[in-house]
């Protein structure tokens, strides 16, 4: 039996309402998730379906806190495998990047289609180079892909006709893909229709999907985890996590995990009409906060504390400046 951990948009090193202990909460995410389902249950590999970083210029504390576990990950033998999304993506007209450098490096296995000429194609993966379109890890053959944007539905016919010739009917194969899907949309760009996704199914037995911040899958076969942490408060409500996928033959279980670290969020809203002076909003205000809201108890087992989200709603009945 296979075991593999698959994740997406981990966003190291994003920055959120100016508080530092909110960027360290993507780190814990992070580490959480990797100690728990990946050296605790000593998978074979880790999927990582893109937007590992935040931005494409990785600020030093991100890359430490990128390195802390994949060197973990090194000194225990599991590959990490790993394809680029549409925040740490290769800008266009350089060969450069973060993740292209790790790669070189041995830390990641970032797999990419090979563009030249206006044609695509597929390489096996070369150790030496630290470069490839797909890897075999034991009985599993992985593909990986890069950010399409707006272009996905057109690029996955190229994909599909690559993956005809390059599919190993024998393994397991699992195809990496950042993008949104058509019905569990939330960026503006055009998502690729369920019709075309579907396209892979015949070739592809575990779609590993990234770039949409909640979790969902289609027909026990396509995934998508979700981000580790709720990129915004907006976000909070979506159902986020982790996979843990175990592989027998041609046939797969897929658990969604979601015991690590990730900071509970409230949202209050409260009605300022009818309050003539900042003394008489500022008094109701803390008296609705003190009914909703209890202190929070520091200690081993107390939850953490919130990110709490305020809105004030209604016309004021005094000037904006005071």
């Amino acid at each position: 039996m296979i075991k593999f951990l698959h994740i997406a948009d981990i966003h190291l090193g994003i920055r959120r309402y100016k508080s530092e202990e909110r960027t360290q909460d993507f780190f814990y995410a992070w580490r959480d998730c990797i100690e728990r389902y990946a050296l605790a249950e000593q998978v074979s590999f880790v999927l990582i379906a893109g937007d590992f970083f935040d931005a494409r210029k990785v600020e030093p504390q991100a890359m430490n806190q990128a390195m802390f576990c994949l060197k973990r990950l090194q000194e225990a033998k599991i590959p990490v495998v790993v394809i680029e999304g549409n925040h740490d993506s290769h800008e266009v007209g350089t060969r450069f990047s973060w993740l292209r450098s790790m790669s070189r490096w041995g830390y990641i296995k970032l797999l990419e289609p090979v563009y030249e000429d206006g044609s695509a194609r597929l390489e096996a993966w070369n150790e030496e180079k630290g470069q490839g379109s797909f890897i075999d890890i034991g009985e599993v053959r992985i593909f990986g892909s890069i950010w399409y944007g707006s272009t996905v539905t057109q690029s996955l016919t190229t994909l599909v006709d690559l993956l005809r010739d390059h599919h190993e009917p024998q393994r397991f194969n699992v195809m990496m893909l950042h993008t949104d899907i058509e019905g569990h949309v939330n960026h503006p760009s055009p998502p690729l229709p369920v019709a075309k996704l579907n396209e892979l199914k015949t070739y592809v037995d575990y779609l590993a999907l990234g770039h949409t911040h909640k979790n969902f899958e289609i027909d026990g076969w396509a995934y998508n985890p979700g981000s580790l942490e709720a990129c915004s408060v907006d976000e909070y409500a979506n159902q986020r996590g982790a996979y843990v996928v175990e592989i027998e033959g041609k046939r797969h279980t897929a658990r969604l995990v979601q015991d690590y670290h990730q900071r509970p969020v409230i949202r209050v809203g409260f009605d300022v009409d009818g309050k003539a002076t900042p003394e008489e909003l500022h008094e109701a205000l803390f008296v609705q906060l003190r009914q909703e809201l209890s202190p929070h108890e520091n200690g081993e087992t107390s939850p953490l504390p919130p990110v709490i989200e305020l809105a004030l709603r209604g016309p004021l009945g005094f000037k904006n400046s005071l």
